[in-house]
This record gives C-alpha cells, structure tokens and sequence, in this order.
C-alpha cells in the first residue's frame, strides 16, 4: 500500500487504530483534523523531526512528552532505515514503517506484566533499560530488559512471515561454524564483528572457545515456551551458545539461578562483546535464559 494523498493517510491512520482499538486494551481519542505526518525524509535530523513533531502535539504532562521524545530517539536510531514518518494525533503517535505499518508510539495505559507482553507498544518495550557493560546483578522480579518484544516492528524489519524471514538470511562463519543470521538491519554484519572479537579472545582464553563451540543455535521458526509468541530465533536476530548444559529458567524455577551460576555458563567477558556490538543478554532477564543472545539495538541508543 502506498500513501497518494492526505485523504488516503487519513483513512491508514484511521483503520491502523481501529486495529488496535479491536485488543480490547487501547483506546484513543483520535481527532482526524488535527492528524499530522512528519515524513523522516524531510527533515534534515532527528533533532529538526522531534522538534516539528512536539510542537504540534498536546501532552499532558512534561514527563509524557520526554518519555515520548525517549522513545522515539530510540527507535529513530535503531531502526532508522526503516521508519518512513511519524504520525500524531493529540498526544498519541505512530511510526509508519516503509512497508506502511502504523506502530504505536505509547498508548499511556497502565498495563499488567501479561497485557504488557500481549499488548506492548513501543515505550513499554524499552521502559526497563537494558545495564549494558555493566556487572551482572539480581534483577527485580519480572524486570526483563528486551524480553518484551513488539512484533509489528520486529516483522516490518526482518520479515513479516517464514518465507520473507528466509529470504533474508545469509551464512554467517561464527567462531569456525557456519550458522544463519537475518541480514536486515546490519543483525548478520553485527554477528559478523561479535564473532571476529572472540575469535581474537579465544587465541588467548582457549577455554572460552569450548563454550563457542557446543552446538550453536540461531535461525529455528518456533514459538516460545508457555507462549504464544514467536522467540526471535524465527525471524533470525537471535543466537544460542553453549547448548549441551541446562540454561532457561523453566528447568530450575525463578530466583533459582546464582549469579554466579549465570557467568559461569557464559562468562561476562562474552557478554560484553555481544553487547559491544548491539545484542542482549538472557542472562540479565528475571526471567532468565542464560544462553541466549538478541540483536536489539534500540537498547544501546538513549537521551540519557
């Protein structure tokens, strides 16, 4: 689909939250006069956009509209490539992806721990910060930096069904094994310079290279365990290390997995490679998946 006129984009805006209106959880009050499209094109910066944007748009308060402003440096410089333009209507926004897809910004609600895994726009995504090259600590209960995803994003990327996700894959040689990765988004190259890094590490720390080289998993179209939802390793942004040892949190149970116990499955020196080059760690997650890597570069991109 493809946006001919101000008439036509109106009526994209207006089915886009109708969808979404249909969960049962958002409602918006949309004002189709004062619907806008700022196209990224036309703006020379971010900077120049968010300034266009936020002017036009009536938040309530000051801390909405800097959370909003967060959210969308973040995703601007994540996913840069892929966005077309933002839309406001009233304090509500939307990014329309180049394949026409209309993602909330925020829909203000305040959301369980389910309806936020079910019904996740962009804000609830990243509003726990991923602590990047910081040293491991106990996460708070259900604090899970990543582990909740937004799959209309995640499918305007790197593909929007299983034959566009494979249409999109390339051999990647990580650490002497030729795995697939998604090539969308610059995934396969980051995994690329993760693997040239430990490839440097293991010359040094031959011991490392064993948890390199124990069946690695990538690309595998499935959903996750207990869920509904597709694990990223089917749309290939996502890569497992070490898989011969227990791991994921159902094996032993929440609050069950030392820290230690964490590091010593995958030692942090790995963990701050795959973070040097925008991937996130399940080890970080309450609950936890120690062995599990996603590339998320939204996580490394902050106002703050």
């Amino acid at each position: 689909m493809h946006i001919h006129s101000i008439e036509s984009f109106f009526f994209l805006v207006i089915i886009g939250i109708k969808s979404l209106i249909g969960t049962g959880i958002i409602d918006y009050p949309v004002r189709n006069d004062i619907i806008r499209e700022y196209s990224a094109e036309k703006y020379p910066s971010f900077s120049h956009l968010i300034l266009a944007v936020t002017t036009n748009t009536g938040f309530d308060t000051a801390a909405e509209k800097l959370s909003t402003l967060d959210t969308l440096y973040v995703f601007f410089s994540g996913y840069h490539g892929y966005i077309k333009s933002v839309c406001s209507s009233n304090k509500y926004m939307f990014l329309l992806m180049k394949n026409d897809t209309l993602i909330a910004v925020d829909d203000f609600l305040i959301k369980d721990y389910y309806d936020t895994h079910k019904f996740p726009d962009l804000e609830d995504t990243i509003r726990n910060k991923y602590p990047a090259f910081t040293p491991l600590t106990e996460p708070g209960i259900n604090v899970e930096p990543g582990r909740i995803r937004n799959y209309q994003l995640i499918k305007s990327v790197y593909g929007s069904n299983r034959e566009n996700v494979e249409k999109n894959l390339v051999c990647v040689n990580f650490c002497g094994q030729n795995i697939k990765f998604n090539r969308q988004n610059g995934a396969a190259a980051a995994l690329k310079r993760v693997s040239r890094e430990l490839s440097e590490l293991i010359i040094h720390e031959p011991e490392i290279g064993k948890l390199l080289t124990n069946r690695i998993g990538t690309y595998n179209p499935r959903k996750i365990l207990f869920t509904e939802n597709y694990s990223m390793h089917s749309f290939g942004i996502a890569i497992d290390i070490n898989l011969k040892k227990p791991y994921y949190w159902p094996q032993f149970g929440v609050g069950t997995s030392p820290l230690d116990s964490r590091l010593a499955k995958v030692p942090g020196v790995i963990v701050t490679v795959f973070e040097r080059h925008g991937f996130i760690w399940g080890g970080r997650w309450y609950h936890y998946d120690k062995i599990h890597f996603e590339y998320r570069p939204e996580f490394f991109h902050r106002m703050d």
